[in-house]
């Protein structure tokens, strides 16, 4: 064990077994505890910790429900409502235990405080204190529809945030179709490879395009050591290899004058990414504004 995030889930699970009035852990209640984990208590600060994103039945966090069943297929946890496995129960309490003081505490009195309560009537909690997580919910039936940010040319960036923060960022700014414009769309970062980046956008109703035309090949930026570099680079995109894709610069300019699309690439700041150029292009076919999104606000 090592993953901080991974560690604190067995911590809930193993702290749910002693509760007093405890209700049996289920996958809903594990996600809405670490939610509230997220929002209320110290965990964020210590390590990397889950993000959240509006989902089917409120606050979700896709990394989490994949570090769940990694722990699942490791033998830590067993069964549809997560439990300790027998076997593995002392590795899994040491690891838990060599986390700090002050978290440990935080998991623990969380468990407490919503112990007697049904999955039903914490949820009900959570989504009182936190609407803004519920715009996507089908807990009542379909969810209403949501609301799209006017056409424009949108971009963003997703170095440095989970997917998690990444998606929550689409829908919170009314994005409705995301545009991958990267070469190779291929990541070590959860979430970001093109396969997964479009099941995830799927779930949440973003339309996925990739575009590797309107890259730049990674054999270009192996040389990339500053900013002078990087605009080097970025002049010679958009005065050689950009003019050579006027037929896919029309079609980006059609896609973004039908609804909200965002133009995405890693780099976050924008100046430093071949995608600020690609946007000043699709502007001016589209006759559309340039609007420079932040996933890190998500």
């Amino acid at each position: 064990m090592g993953a901080f995030a991974s560690t604190v889930i067995l911590g809930l699970l193993s702290n749910s077994e002693f509760a007093d009035s405890s209700q049996p852990m289920s996958r809903i209640r594990l996600m809405k505890l670490l939610f509230l984990l997220r929002q209320e208590s110290r965990v964020h600060q210590h390590g990397a910790f889950y993000d959240f994103l509006p989902y089917k039945y409120g606050p979700y966090s896709f990394a989490a429900d994949r570090d769940l069943r990694g722990l699942v297929e490791s033998g830590f946890v067993m069964g549809e409502k997560p439990t300790l496995s027998e076997a593995k129960r002392g590795e899994a309490v040491q690891a838990y235990c060599r986390l700090p003081a002050g978290i440990r505490m935080d998991v623990s009195n969380l468990v407490r405080r919503y112990s007697a309560q049904s999955d039903s009537v914490l949820v009900d909690d959570v989504y009182a204190r936190y609407p803004e997580y519920t715009v996507l919910s089908e807990r009542n039936g379909p969810p209403q529809p949501r609301e799209f940010a006017q056409a424009a040319v949108y971009t963003m960036g997703y170095e440095g945030v989970s997917v998690d923060r990444f998606l929550h960022a689409l829908i919170r700014d009314g994005i409705a179709r995301l545009l991958d414009v990267r070469n190779n769309p291929m990541s070590r970062r959860y979430g970001f490879a093109k396969k997964t980046l479009s099941g995830l956008c799927e779930k949440i109703g973003v339309e996925y395009v990739h575009l590797p035309q309107l890259g730049i090949p990674s054999s270009e930026r192996q040389s990339l050591s500053d900013y002078a570099s990087y605009q080097e680079l970025l002049d010679r995109y958009e005065k050689a290899m950009l003019p050579l894709q006027a037929s896919a610069s029309a079609h980006v300019a059609n896609l973004t004058k039908e609804k909200a699309t965002v133009l995405v690439c890693f780099e976050a700041d924008v100046t430093c990414c071949h995608r600020g150029r690609l946007a000043s292009r699709v502007a001016e076919l589209s006759g559309l504004s340039i609007h420079h999104l932040e996933a890190r606000g998500g």
